[in-house]
């Protein structure tokens, strides 16, 4: 993918707004496919330590299924998507994970514009904090936490339609 529409989801996710306006957001880019793997496998290894510790937690979180899968071949922390974008700021930052919940959001929304498909990467954002090798692997300085991720590629499938929806919930006063 070219370097160009990652630069262009990224400003346009900029314009996000944010508490009192303060864009705290930082952003890493995985550029190379061969490192989003590699980092997925980081996922992995951490995933293998929270089931070793907290089995529980583990099951009610699906991470035996998705390292199962893993040891059978089938990559599920990052899908085969070529790019993860981290979002992160400063970690003693009140309000960063709402900010940065924003900003991905415009990311994600602006993405097919450009024939783009994204998706949160839940597993992969957990991991990012809870496990210092990923968290050392992304360059993230010290101060900072990650706020969220996302996968980026060309979508293998276009859907037709959005999957249906709940209706909105209102209560009108």
């Amino acid at each position: 993918m070219e370097r160009e529409k990652l630069e262009k989801l990224l400003e346009i996710a900029c314009f996000a707004p944010s508490a009192k306006n303060n864009q705290p957001w930082h952003w890493t880019v995985v550029e190379n496919p061969a490192d989003v793997k590699r980092m997925a496998g980081m996922v992995i290894d951490w995933m293998r330590s929270v089931i070793k510790k907290y089995p529980q937690q583990a099951e009610e979180r699906g991470l035996p299924r998705v390292v199962e899968a893993w040891d059978g071949g089938q990559e599920r922390i990052c899908r085969g998507a070529p790019h993860v974008i981290v979002v992160h700021g400063d970690k003693d930052y009140v309000l960063g994970a709402e900010d940065s919940a924003t900003a991905l959001s415009y990311l994600e929304l602006y993405a097919p514009t450009l024939d783009l498909g994204s998706c949160w990467g839940g597993y992969f954002f957990s991991a990012v904090n809870a496990y210092p090798p990923l968290f050392e692997a992304l360059d993230l300085p010290a101060d900072h936490k990650a706020f969220g991720a996302a996968m980026v590629g060309y979508p293998k499938l276009r859907y037709q339609r959005l999957p249906l929806r709940k209706q909105a919930r209102i209560n009108w006063i």
